[in-house]
């Protein structure tokens, strides 16, 4: 159903309206966005019914790779939306990564909630947060 040319319009609205669904072929499209430059962040989305153990070390291979700070933005809030329907301690790597990487206050904030949620939030990260610019995130470092 998907048009044929993978990052326009019509395909993220298709990725919004088939979100909730967990099927295998939903899950298809995640993988090959997850293993492939040419697909944009939004297809991840899927994953957000069809995440399996394992996948978290994958996006964070391709979150690694976004390099614009608007592209990596959006990108955080779909890793976001993705852990917070999974919350694993796989999530650990991938969101630690947004932390790093993201100029976000509230992205960064909602990431070490999540961490908070899956038991893996380091002490380094929780003491550090202390110093974090953004004033909500003030309370994690007490």
């Amino acid at each position: 159903m998907f048009s044929a040319r993978k990052n326009t319009w019509y395909n993220e609205r298709l990725v919004d309206v088939l979100t909730p669904f967990a099927l295998p072929e939903l899950r298809k499209i995640a993988q090959n966005a997850l293993e492939s430059d040419d697909y944009a962040f939004f297809y991840l989305d899927l994953l957000n019914e069809n995440y399996r153990e394992g996948d978290g070390e994958k996006i964070a291979k391709k979150l690694a790779k976004e390099k614009k700070p608007h592209d990596f933005h959006h990108a955080g809030i779909t890793v976001l939306n993705i852990f917070e329907a999974n919350t694993t301690a796989d999530c650990r790597l991938p969101l630690e990564l947004l932390i790093e990487e993201s100029v976000c206050g509230q992205c960064r904030l909602d990431a070490v909630e999540l961490l908070e949620k899956a038991g893996v939030l380091s002490a380094e990260l929780s003491e550090e947060m202390a110093f974090d610019s953004y004033k909500l995130s003030l309370a994690y470092g007490d």
